[in-house]
């Protein structure tokens, strides 16, 4: 549809199509940059994510970018040994990871992201997989990069 505040009289229908496909273009493209923008603001306001183990030894944050933001440890976790604070360790960050993918999918419903938010989960998940993979599901080692 071509702007109506444009006087469009004497304009060939090539011309009047060519304008009226790029006005559309450009609406697209705003209602996309709309929705990335609601889907960072979203994110942003979740703060990243946390896990804490089952007994309350160690919790772990990780930042909305998953980068590792914060380690608490309690006495219980110390008195674990250094093997089993090593294990306990990787298997909550492990969690927190997830835990920052399943906010990043909640924040895409939740801003209404459409399309662009659901390519952008994907590149938040394709960041977080290597990560992840390389923890452990029951935190037995750890490996290193």
């Amino acid at each position: 549809m071509l702007d109506p505040s444009v006087d469009f009289s004497g304009v060939p229908e090539d011309i009047r199509r060519l304008v009226a496909d790029h006005q559309a273009q450009y609406a697209r493209a705003v209602e996309q940059g709309a929705a990335a923008e609601r889907v960072q603001e979203v994110l942003a306001a979740r703060g990243g994510a946390s896990a804490t183990s089952l007994r309350g030894e160690v919790t772990v944050r990780v930042a909305s970018s998953g980068l590792l933001e914060d380690v608490r440890i309690q006495q219980r976790g110390l008195d674990l040994g250094a093997a089993g604070l090593s294990r306990l360790l990787t298997s909550t960050l492990r969690q927190a990871l997830l835990n920052l993918e399943e906010a990043a999918a909640e924040s895409v419903v939740e801003a209404d992201g459409g399309a662009v938010g659901s390519a952008m989960l994907a590149e938040i998940r394709a960041g977080l997989a290597a990560p992840i993979s390389s923890l452990d599901d029951d935190g037995s080692e750890i490996r290193e990069r």
